[in-house]
Parts: structure tokens; sequence; C-alpha cells
């Protein structure tokens, strides 16, 4: 009996044709990545005279975390995708609310916006505890402005 009939090799039994969805979405992610990396992060970050951290590092850490799970799903591809219509909607609901979000931000302003944002992303991922909002709602936006406008010295929109 071959190795890949026993179903010991790394693609666990599977056909390649099972494993493809998998490796074309990590493809896609992979080529995210260096979108980013390339294209994105260069043209939206703009550079810092002086600071203990240039304003790049941080994005591009993610952007190299984005690659390589992306490697990590080309190598090793999961089991055919599931598809569930209710989470695709909520996933799309909450894509099309954060957009939204960041469209009225320029017009309104960061303070404005994110605790409607905050609370619709609360509501949509099932939190009701009144503490758990309030912190959301409330302290979460308050604290990111502290942080980024008095203490890092930028703007927020």
């Amino acid at each position: 009996m071959s190795a890949s009939s026993s179903g010991s090799d790394d693609t666990g039994g599977r056909s390649p044709a099972a494993l493809l969805p998998a490796r074309v979405v990590g493809l896609g992610v992979v080529a995210f990545a260096a979108a980013l990396w390339f294209w994105l992060i260069p043209w939206q970050v703009e550079t810092a005279g002086s600071g203990f951290v240039r304003p790049r590092t941080l994005p591009q850490i993610c952007a190299v975390g984005i690659g390589l799970c992306g490697l990590l799903l080309l190598a090793f591809p999961g089991g055919a995708p599931e598809v569930n219509l209710r989470q695709n909607l909520r996933g799309t609901f909450v894509l099309a609310v954060c957009g939204m979000t960041v469209w009225v931000m320029g017009h309104w302003g960061f303070l404005a916006t994110t605790p409607v944002l905050a609370l619709v992303l609360a509501a949509a991922l099932g939190e009701r505890r009144l503490p758990w909002l309030l912190a959301t709602v409330v302290v979460l936006p308050l604290t990111i402005w502290l942080v980024v406008a008095p203490l890092l010295g930028r703007t927020l929109p």
C-alpha cells in the first residue's frame, strides 16, 4: 500500500481538488499581504522625523504576520470550507458597518462616530452585558483618543 493511499501524507488523504479552495484562499492572503507591504503601507503611512518607533513598523509587522498565515494555509490547507449563510451575512454586515463608519468619520470625526461603531459591533457580536457595553462604547474610544491625540501628538479625523 502506498503512502498516499494510507492517508499518512500531508493532505490527510484528501484529493488535491478538495484542497484547492484553501490553497486559493492562502494565495489570496499572501497577495493581500504583498499589496499591504509594497503598495498600501508606503502610500498611506506618513514618515516621521523623530520618535521611538517608525510609523510603518507596526503595519509592516502585521503585513508579515498576514503573509505568514497565508503561506501556512498554502502549505497546510484545511478541510473543505463550510458555507454558513448566517455567518456570511453577519460578516458582511460588520464589514459594511466598518466601511460606512470610516466614511462617516471623515465627515463627523472620530469621537462622534467611534462609540456608535463600537455599539453596533458589540451588538452584532452578541454582547448584552451593560458593563462591557459601557466599556466598549465610552472607555475604549476615549482611551484611544487620549493616547493618540495628546500622548502621541497625532490627529484623528
